[in-house]
């Protein structure tokens, strides 16, 4: 079994209950922007997961965890260069952790990377069946049921916490009657540590990236200190948006709404000619993706749907100073081509009712984005592609 979707059509808790009723063994690997995680089963059981962010990893939950310093862990990995062991094995021999405690801090770190799962409201997700991990940190089998039960849990705190804290660029600092009394406050590590980041100038974003904390340790410990008058909200930080961050904005929404148009005008062709209507646009995209180096980025599936799961990252590929001309030349014409061969089957007179309906149902993300598509020349080659 492998298969593959977008967490805004399936939740993740579905698509976990999927595979442990199926008792599968494989990789399901999820993706979210620049973020990449991993869950690996085993007979349906979690027994391990993997994340590409620095405050998933488990160097950072031992550092968290107080249980060794930064240096002990530099010593641990200089001596695991040399025995070629495992982290975990290393830290038990030189004594700096117990087995009891690696177990626990292992179990805590795959737990954590899962949980943050749940959060996921939108996100591409591909299952290998058979694939597993190269990594000694294996844990015993989870109960992905508890889990199931705990995840939602902690959505519901989550969703509470978030309601409660400032915006993400809300600046905060440390009221000033409580500064006075700082040595009778009484905070967790993790509270303190959080609070170490309050100075007055970073925004609540740059305290999270800061901290390397999972998002709800981070969210409840903040939430903490805000309800009991320790910090609070001083301004907003205006957002800046790098040049590079607002291209790749503006190649997401361009996939976005070309993916949306792309699959109106399958449902219509199918509707008119079933599996033939598939056939003339398999047929279209065969004979134009070499002439539109863009398309070779798109997947076509046997049913003519397209795939964009991997289309921005790849697009990287294309010079930058000529791709988003690329981009926005080679799907428009692309999409033009699409209405004219379907035209002979529905007719001029459905093509301009089809082109009106892609217009229609893009509508609400063209116009909330209309500056910054404009700004790169992609708005008006999709208007004249309708007209």
């Amino acid at each position: 079994m492998s298969f593959q979707g977008n967490l805004k059509s399936v939740s993740f808790p579905d698509v976990l209950q999927l595979l442990t009723l199926s008792k599968k063994t494989g990789t399901l690997h999820l993706k979210q922007d620049g973020t990449e995680k991993r869950v690996y089963l085993k007979n349906g059981a979690i027994i391990y997961g993997d994340s590409n962010l620095s405050e998933d990893s488990f160097d950072n939950l031992l550092l968290s965890s107080g249980l060794i310093t930064l240096e002990e862990l530099k010593k641990a990995r200089k001596v695991q260069e040399l025995t070629g062991k495992d982290l975990a094995s290393t830290l038990v021999y030189l004594n700096l952790v117990s087995k009891e405690k690696i177990a626990e801090l292992s179990r805590r770190y795959v737990e954590n990377i899962v949980f943050s799962l749940f959060s996921w409201e939108d996100g591409e997700f591909v299952f290998e069946e058979g694939q597993l991990p190269d990594t000694d940190i294996i844990v015993s089998s989870l109960n992905t049921m508890n889990i199931l039960m705990e995840g939602t849990r902690r959505i519901d705190e989550w969703t509470r916490i978030r309601n409660a804290i400032p915006v993400d660029n809300a600046v905060l600092q440390v009221a000033s009657e409580v500064l006075a009394q700082m040595k009778e406050v009484k905070l967790s590590p993790v509270e303190t540590m959080v609070l170490s980041l309050v100075d007055g100038e970073r925004c609540i974003s740059e305290m999270r990236d800061k901290a390397s904390l999972d998002q709800l340790t981070f969210a409840k410990a903040l939430y903490n200190l805000i309800s009991a008058g320790v910090v609070r909200q001083i301004g907003v930080k205006e957002k800046v948006t790098k040049p590079g961050e607002e291209k790749k904005e503006a190649l997401e929404l361009t996939t976005a709404i070309y993916n949306l148009a792309f699959d109106l005008v399958l449902d219509a062709i199918k509707k008119k000619m079933g599996k033939t209507g598939q056939k003339v646009i398999l047929n279209t995209y065969d004979k134009f993706k070499s002439k539109y180096k863009v398309l070779e980025f798109i997947t076509a599936r046997d049913d003519a749907s397209f795939d964009f799961s991997n289309f921005v990252e790849m697009c990287s590929q294309i010079p930058e100073e000529t791709r988003m001309h690329e981009v926005s030349n080679g799907l428009s014409n692309f999409l033009e081509e699409l209405l004219e061969s379907i035209t002979g089957t529905i007719g001029i007179k459905q093509k301009k009712a089809l082109a009106k309906q892609i217009e229609e149902s893009v509508h609400p993300l063209v116009a909330e984005n209309e500056e910054l598509l404009k700004k790169y020349g992609l708005y008006s080659d999709f208007k004249r592609t309708l007209e």
